[in-house]
C-alpha cells in the first residue's frame, strides 16, 4: 500500500486461524513520524467483536528485513501502536498477528 502522504488509512484484516500473521507492505510518501496501529474491531460501545478475546501483536521491519519495533499492549489494551521514524519514499513491512497463538478475530 501507498502512502502519498499526510493523513491516514484504515485497512481491515483478519486473523482467521491460530497462527495467522498478515504482512503488509507500505510505502511511505513522507519523512517523519509514521504511527501503526491495530485494533481488534470494537461494536459501536467499545466492546471487542472478536469472542475468543483477540489481543493484538504488530512488528514492524525496513525493507532489508531489519527489525523497527513491535507492540502489543499499548496502554494496556488489546490494541497495538508502533512509531517510527519513516523515510519519504521508504518501504516498511508491518506484520499483524494474535498475542495468544490460539485467539483468533478481525482488525483494523
Amino acid at each position: 500500500m501507498d502512502l502519498p502522504g499526510a493523513g491516514s488509512t484504515v485497512i481491515s484484516g483478519v486473523i482467521g486461524e491460530p497462527g495467522d500473521v498478515d504482512v503488509f507492505q507500505v510505502t511511505t510518501g513522507i519523512t517523519g513520524d509514521l504511527i501503526i496501529r491495530l485494533d481488534p474491531v470494537r461494536t459501536g460501545d467499545g466492546t471487542p467483536l472478536a469472542t475468543t478475546g483477540l489481543d493484538t501483536y504488530l512488528t514492524v521491519y525496513d525493507a532489508d528485513g531489519n527489525f523497527l519495533d513491535y507492540d502489543y499492549d499499548y496502554f494496556g489494551d488489546t490494541g497495538s501502536q508502533v512509531t517510527i521514524d519513516a523515510v519519504a519514499g521508504g518501504t516498511y513491512y508491518v506484520h499483524a498477528e494474535a498475542y495468544f497463538f490460539d485467539s483468533t478475530g478481525t482488525t483494523s
